[in-house]
């Protein structure tokens, strides 16, 4: 109801105001030596009181002239992935005409849900010069993160206590599962499905795409040996795949499930959508709730990232759901899951890859029609570290 929200609005205070150590040390002395000047009647120790309660005054007047008229705000980047360091933009501006703005703190205020862990300290900010300081940040966790206020507090002038005020500022940050490279294995298994139109060499009509560093498992016929010797470096030929080449990814994690497997398994499955988009496949995102039509290209590498990043593990009465869907002739199918078997419906996936513990510690395997197993181990399943994984949007 708007009119309550107003209501409530107007009732919250404007300020907060809070001791710090020193302040709450401060408070007791001048408590203290009131007392002591009342029993005594000490002159010198009522004027002594006078200087500590005018330094409390003081402090509370200077202070709000600090954050009065003040506008703050935070650009955020539109997404980025966990666990890969990015870059944000604190900005203030003071519209007091005569007196500066000391020692504010600007970040999230307590008691967010889902907080960011923004925090940015500036020092002074003159009447009429905005005042921007870049930093960088690390989020853990994917999701989906929503910034609705910022607390702007100050310790200024003399620390005895901090006073603050919330501006609002609604912005929302998309963090993306955390990307590691395909292991050696994996890789060579998506890289012969990708290349049988013609990877290997460039059929009649196809297109060359670029060159890019040699990786494990990569087929060796398709080095650029010129290029290689000027730069000192294996480089790979890549060409546009052709006869729309299309994938299926499908992702089953039951609710209740341990939440570092739930982390292992959706950064699993974000890896595998990268390597295959940067595979030029089209790529099919299914699970038992939700689906994503085939496509290729960075919208559709957005689109299906933003899914994952908000996936929540479903209720096993919703299983298989799209899961079970019969896939056309010549699409590779890859099934990404928490079951210890492929049996059932699962069995008609070519590759089921199951990570056990948690993400980038475990032992991620596969078990396909042919019994073939991939990524025996830590390093096969997942390789480097966060944002180093090939073809990230």
């Amino acid at each position: 109801m708007p009119w309550l929200r107003r209501l409530l609005r107007w009732l919250r205070p404007p300020r907060t105001l809070r001791f710090t150590a020193d302040g709450t040390k401060f408070v007791m002395m001048t408590l203290a030596i009131g007392l002591a000047s009342i029993n005594t009647g000490n002159n010198l120790l009522y004027l002594i009181l006078a200087t500590m309660l005018s330094l409390i005054v003081v402090s509370g007047i200077l202070s709000e002239f600090c954050l009065k008229r003040l506008r703050a705000e935070v650009r955020l980047p539109r997404s980025t992935f966990a666990g890969t360091p990015f870059l944000y933009t604190v900005a203030l501006s003071s519209a007091n005409r005569f007196y500066p703005a000391y020692a504010l703190t600007v970040e999230e205020p307590p008691g967010e849900p889902r907080p960011l862990g923004l925090s940015s300290y500036i020092l002074r900010v003159a009447p009429g010069e905005p005042v921007q300081r870049h930093e960088v940040h690390t989020v853990a966790r994917r999701g989906v993160y929503r910034l609705s206020t910022l607390r702007v507090a100050t310790t200024y002038p003399f620390g005895l206590f901090v006073k603050a005020m919330q501006v609002r500022c609604e912005r929302e940050l998309v963090v993306f599962p955390e990307i590691h490279g395909v292991g050696a294995r994996l890789r060579s298994v998506l890289g012969s499905v990708a290349e049988q139109p013609g990877r290997r060499k460039a059929p009649e009509g196809e297109d060359f795409f670029g060159l890019r560093e040699y990786q494990a498992g990569d087929d060796r016929r398709r080095i650029h040996w010129k290029t290689s010797a000027k730069l000192l470096k294996l480089m790979m030929q890549e060409f546009e795949a052709g006869g729309g080449q299309r994938a299926r990814l499908g992702l089953e994690i039951p609710a209740g499930a341990e939440p570092g497997a739930v982390e292992a398994a959706v950064s699993l499955a974000a890896s595998l959508a990268v390597a295959l988009l940067d595979r030029r496949l089209q790529v099919e995102y299914l699970t038992a709730t939700d689906h994503l039509p085939a496509g290729t290209g960075a919208a559709h590498a957005l689109a299906l990232l933003r899914r994952l990043a908000d996936y929540a593990p479903e209720p096993a009465a919703a299983f298989p759901g799209h899961l079970e869907a019969p896939a056309p002739p010549g699409m590779l199918t890859l099934l990404v899951t928490l079951h210890p078997a492929p049996t059932g419906w699962r069995a008609r996936y070519q590759q089921v890859l199951t990570p056990d513990g948690p993400a980038g510690n475990g032992r991620g395997r596969s078990a396909g029609n042919g019994g073939r197993r991939l990524g025996t181990s830590a390093g096969e399943a997942f390789e480097g570290s966060a944002g180093s994984g090939e073809g990230q949007p």
